[in-house]
């Protein structure tokens, strides 16, 4: 492994207009995977992801260009960000083509239907989740309030042991 120090990149594609007060590349999410995750296999790449927009799963993409581990920061499993059975692997809330594609199964069956006992797509992947609920007293989100704190920290790392 290299001595030398992490390198610290981030960057954002600006759609929300906000001000930045530091050095931030303006880069979507796919430019930013091409131009810094893919080349020297000796690098340890970590993607840290902060409030995925609500039913977009950029999580294939880390995935796909083998990143060693992806964090994602926000609310999980059934919030407002990621997808959340492609993102999340909750199996209760799967994405919605495979959800007309139960429902079009579903029709055509006389017994009740079950729900799918599916793998979850990080799983399948090689990457196992870990919630790292100890940053949760640390996190900041613009709906939380005395009773409920709703953003979460979850850590994917490939080839761990769940």
């Amino acid at each position: 492994m290299s001595k030398d120090p992490p390198r610290v990149v981030a960057t954002d594609n600006f759609s929300w207009a906000i001000a930045n007060r530091s050095k931030v590349e303006k880069l979507s999410y796919q430019q930013a995977v091409e131009k810094y995750c893919r080349g020297d296999s000796s690098k340890h790449v970590i993607v840290i992801c902060s409030w995925m927009p609500m039913g977009e799963d950029w999580s294939k993409v880390f995935r796909q260009n083998m990143v060693d581990e992806y964090i994602l920061i926000g609310e999980c499993d059934d919030g407002q960000c990621g997808d959340n059975w492609a993102t999340w692997g909750n199996v209760h809330m799967l994405s919605a083509d495979v959800s007309e594609e139960i429902q079009h199964n579903m029709e055509k069956r006389s017994e009740p239907f079950q729900p799918p006992q599916e793998t979850a797509p990080y799983k399948l992947d090689g990457y196992t989740r870990k919630n790292l609920d100890t940053l949760r007293p640390y996190q900041l989100s613009r709906y939380d309030n005395a009773l409920s704190k709703l953003g979460r920290t979850v850590s994917f790392r490939r080839g761990g042991k769940d």
